[in-house]
């Protein structure tokens, strides 16, 4: 299946080509060929999405009642179901995940929809007891124009992530997919023509995030901004938002540590923490990037570990392996660097570290652990977005927490562990926006997400989202006696 690939910006329901528009190659990160071509957005494309978005919401979409909302959420999601093979054979191209993990990402796209769906009509205020005389009330109103401009790792679901939410609140969006994963986003505008969204309600435009991304951020026509990617981007992001005093959400990253007890299944504790760093060739914000475990069980986790990983089947998407490529030939070197740096700075590589020898193309590497890593080495404190595991021994509970918390990243973290007290304290004290105990990634689309300390602001999924997309009015009463 060789599906075609939407280029084009999508403005006001309308298919727009810019004359003498810069045109970006998309390479397919597994054999390394061009797949399509990029079309980017200018200034005055910028401007117009901006205008349309604005236009959809005093006019068409903002006088849409919250049912008829929810019902057209709810048939973006039946489209998206009935397109999950011609939408995961776009992504596996473009990420290359294998075919079943780009799937599943298509069918949470899916789920995003639906359950925002069911959002739509239950946004609703609080009122305020201030005694005999007065009616004191709230209304949560649609914030307005939102921005997203989404990463490359999970393209797809991460536009339903911020968009579906947006749309249930009465908001419109203009999106900026990542200039290595356009297609895919295009493919939905397709969709959300089929639904039946007004013209603005949703538009894509495409291009670099240090041009057409600076751009939106910094538009004076959006009332708020919902961003993804790297610390450096997002502190430019936030300044340019600044500027016109707009509020933005945040998820830049992490450096998750898995704590291992003494107490734990070994086997159980290995299996996770494969999971956590090779899903998506551990290109996820959330990885579990760091092992920490105690040295009564250090050896017997790290014998099953290293069985695991080498175990891991890592080759072309189509084949549907245990783990893909990375995005790019600027990610690829940027995973080798760090394992070259973690090998002179001392730490011991127990497997992987080279590209599988049956691939001489594509962005591949083999899953890698390294053993005796020091907590303040680079490699146990930067993010290095790839499958790339640092195993650091612990002797207490003390020593784990201070080793967990002593990143500038706090976005997740995981606890294994028998004993229910530890868990629940450890869950308090760990620096963190989700704690994952005894299984690494669990919680789906109704479990609120994102970071603290340098991970993010804000938080993503579930009802906590709708404080990005609403603002609270407060209307107070005086009842004449």
């Amino acid at each position: 299946m060789t599906t075609p690939l939407p280029n084009q910006l999508f403005i006001n329901n309308q298919w727009v080509s810019p004359a003498n528009a810069e045109r970006l190659e998309n390479i397919n990160p597994a054999d390394e060929s061009v797949i399509g071509e990029v079309i980017c957005a200018g200034e005055d494309e910028v401007n117009a999405a901006v205008a349309g978005a604005r236009r959809a919401f005093v006019g068409e979409w903002g006088k849409t009642t919250p049912w008829d909302r929810g019902r057209v959420l709810h048939k973006i999601s039946q489209l998206v179901s009935e397109q999950i093979d011609t939408l995961a054979d776009i992504e596996m191209r473009e990420t290359g995940k294998p075919i079943d993990a780009a799937r599943g990402s298509v069918i949470s796209t899916a789920r995003y929809f639906e359950f925002y769906a069911g959002v739509a009509d239950k946004i609703q205020g609080t009122s305020i007891p201030l005694g005999e005389g007065y009616l004191d009330f709230t209304l949560r109103e649609p914030l307005g124009v939102t921005a997203h401009i989404l990463p490359w790792n999970v393209p797809l679901n991460m536009l339903a992530r911020g968009v579906a939410p947006a749309l249930a609140a009465g908001c419109t969006a203009v999106v900026k997919p990542a200039e290595q994963t356009p297609h895919g986003a295009l493919r939905l505008a397709e969709i959300f023509l089929q639904a039946g969204l007004p013209a603005g309600v949703i538009n894509i435009i495409n291009g670099l995030g240090e041009k057409v991304g600076a751009a939106l951020a910094a538009h004076p026509g959006i009332d708020g901004l919902t961003f993804t990617g790297s610390v450096a981007t997002g502190r430019t992001v936030m300044r340019a938002c600044a500027e016109h005093i707009k509020p933005v959400v945040l998820e830049l990253g992490g450096k998750s540590p898995i704590l291992v007890f003494d107490d734990a299944s070994a086997d159980v504790a290995a299996t996770e923490a494969a999971k956590g760093i090779y899903s998506n060739t551990g290109q996820y914000c959330d990885a579990g990037s760091r092992l920490l475990i105690n040295r009564r069980i250090h050896d017997a986790v790290v014998d099953k570990l290293i069985t695991k990983s080498n175990a891991i089947k890592v080759g072309m998407p189509t084949d549907n392996p245990d783990m893909g490529p990375l995005i790019s030939a600027e990610q690829h070197d940027r995973v080798m660097g760090y394992i070259s740096r973690g090998s002179n700075d001392g730490a011991s590589l127990l497997c992987g570290g080279v590209r599988p020898s049956d691939l001489d193309k594509g962005y591949f590497v083999r899953p890698t652990v390294f053993s005796q890593v020091s907590a303040d080495a680079a490699i146990a404190q930067e993010e290095i977005f790839g499958p790339v595991l640092s195993v650091i021994s612990f002797d207490d509970e003390e020593e784990a927490l201070a080793i967990a918390n002593g990143t500038e990243f706090g976005l997740a973290a995981g606890v294994f562990t028998r004993d229910i007290d530890r868990a629940l304290r450890l869950a308090q004290r760990l620096d963190a926006g989700t704690v994952y105990v005894n299984e690494y990634f669990i919680g789906e689309m109704a479990s609120p997400f994102g970071g603290v300390k340098k991970s993010g602001i804000g938080r993503e999924r579930g009802l906590e989202t709708l404080a990005n997309y609403t603002r609270v009015k407060n209307v107070v009463i005086r009842v004449q006696g």
